[in-house]
């Protein structure tokens, strides 16, 4: 008999990561390996005790975004954090960035720890994520940059039905992360 999971993408704020520090801590540090090329805080010198405390001031940051997010989507772009939750535990993140209601596109981000691979979880979250750029903030597009070596990532917004739209070579991979390598960007145009 096929079980069927339950995928939820929830807001990223003080309750959540509160009541899911340590499902948070136990995901980032089995995926820390993996995490840590892309984003700063999946560092080895993070302790469970000191995960809580980055992930309570992120998720306060995040607090701050949402109260402002009805007068900055008028002139200039946010950010839109999710944690997805699979059968009520943490199975990874997704969000938006550089949300732009000028240009009506976004950028979107996503992972998904090891043990959640192969599982449509990041599928079904992007579906989810599509469903919110389009339905909550009317944008008509999402694009991702993925490292090059990033085979995994590159699939699933394949599968998606993402199209790669540019390649950067010798670029940061991020603003919050200085490493040089080369993306590729994926664009999909999201419609009803």
């Amino acid at each position: 008999m096929l079980q069927t999971m339950k995928i939820e993408l929830k807001k990223l704020d003080f309750s959540l990561l509160w009541r899911h520090s340590h499902d948070f801590y136990r995901v980032l540090d089995a995926n820390r390996t993996r995490l840590q090329s892309y984003f700063f805080w999946a560092n080895k010198k993070v302790t469970p005790n000191f995960s809580k405390t980055i992930l309570f001031m992120i998720a306060y940051v995040v607090d701050t975004y949402y109260k402002n997010i009805k007068r900055k989507i008028a002139n200039s772009a946010h950010d839109a954090p999710f944690v997805i939750m699979r059968d009520n535990s943490v199975a990874g993140m997704i969000g938006l960035d550089n949300i732009s209601p000028i240009s009506h596109d976004a950028e979107i981000w996503f992972w998904v720890s090891q043990e959640n691979e192969g599982l449509c979880v990041a599928t079904q979250s992007i579906k989810k994520i599509e469903d919110y750029s389009l339905n909550q903030l009317n944008l008509q597009s999402l694009y991702a940059s993925v490292v090059y070596t990033n085979e995994r990532s590159k699939s699933i917004l394949t599968r998606n039905n993402y199209t790669i739209e540019d390649i950067k070579y010798n670029v940061p991979i991020s603003r919050r992360n200085p490493t040089i390598t080369n993306l590729i960007k994926f664009r999909k145009i999201i419609t009803k």
